[in-house]
């Protein structure tokens, strides 16, 4: 069967054309199409094989809203609405205004319709999941974890899955279109669904594509490990990611047995800390004694230095001096997987 696409609609075949790049490199969950006239278009795709028509104004005629397509959106010179009936949006607007329109809509296609699957690439690799973990607090976690997924999104593909109630990351980002609470949901009830709503709702951060975390530690402490990688396996299956980069904390539950899934653990120590040795070394001693043994096995210890600054912007954290101190260790990630 065919996958269903988004499709523009318009006369004006530069516009168009424009569009359809802009929009291909916004990764979203169908492939776009164009045609440059309503016959063309009426006679080329269905409604089924059709995902969101895109159509200028003036390419709307009596026939196109007779013939049941839906979602639709109208391109509209003088400014439009999402309020209208079908929802509008102005033409000659920033491209990204006209982005963020088709997404809403693309997202609401894939809630509405069971005809539709996302046109996201399969592969047959596994990805490889890397976790992040360490017993000890204010130690940059998270800023290693994304810096390390900026390094390697330079040859991979690279999901970011943050596992913390307060995050900040979006204030960090800028405002999120859902969490990763939604795929658990589809996750549990409609898989066929994560795909597309994991395309909607990730966030390119610096090349790392980070899907927006839990905003409640009771909402996150509900989960259990068997749900977490569960969605880990759908996502594997339906996309191409080539790491999954898991910044964990103790609200993950079912914590060992997810770090047990990771072909590698890092974990960042900081010596000459009498009260960070003693965590760590508990944290070996509780692994051992639950029979987790090898996932410290297939640890890495990681020390980081003082650093003199670092990126004030979250997606430019691939540059400076905790990104130098890390290039090795993506160089190895990056190799092991090759071979």
């Amino acid at each position: 069967m065919d996958q269903a696409k988004i499709v523009i609609v318009d006369p004006e075949r530069s516009y168009a054309l424009h569009l359809q790049e802009y929009l291909r490199g916004r990764e979203l969950p169908f492939e776009t199409d164009v045609c440059f006239s309503t016959r063309t278009f009426l006679d080329s795709y269905s409604p089924a094989r059709t995902a969101l028509a895109v159509i200028a104004e003036e390419a709307y005629t009596e026939e196109a809203a007779a013939a049941g397509y839906s979602p639709v959106l109208i391109l509209k010179a003088g400014g439009g609405s999402p309020e209208d009936s079908p929802p509008s949006t102005g033409k000659y607007q920033s491209m990204e205004g006209i982005a963020g329109a088709v997404r809403e809509l693309c997202n609401e296609a894939l809630g509405s319709r069971m005809d539709i699957m996302p046109s996201l690439a399969r592969r047959q690799t596994r990805a490889k999941l890397i976790g992040f973990f360490t017993p000890l607090t204010r130690c940059l976690q998270t800023t290693a974890a994304l810096t390390l997924g900026q390094l390697l999104s330079r040859s991979s593909r690279v999901l970011y899955l943050n596992f913390e109630a307060v995050s900040g990351l979006e204030e960090e980002i800028g405002p999120f279109r859902g969490t990763v609470a939604e795929l658990l949901y589809y996750n549990e009830c409609d898989r066929s669904k994560v795909a597309g709503r994991l395309s909607v709702m990730a966030e390119n951060v610096g090349g790392v594509h980070v899907v927006p975390p839990m905003r409640s530690f009771t909402e996150m402490m509900s989960v259990t490990a068997a749900q977490w990688l569960s969605l880990m396996a759908s996502i594997d299956r339906v996309t191409d990611y080539d790491f999954i980069l898991l910044d964990l904390t103790p609200l993950a539950g079912g914590l060992p047995d997810i770090l047990r899934e990771c072909a590698e653990v890092i974990t960042i120590i900081r010596s000459g800390c009498r009260v960070s040795e003693a965590r760590v070394k508990e944290y070996r001693q509780m692994l051992k004694e639950e029979g987790y043994e090898d996932v410290y096995a297939r640890t890495v210890l990681l020390e980081l230095p003082v650093f003199r600054s670092l990126p004030a912007d979250v997606r430019s954290l691939g540059r400076g001096e905790l990104a130098s101190y890390l290039r090795p260790l993506a160089a190895s990630l990056t190799e092991g997987r090759a071979g």
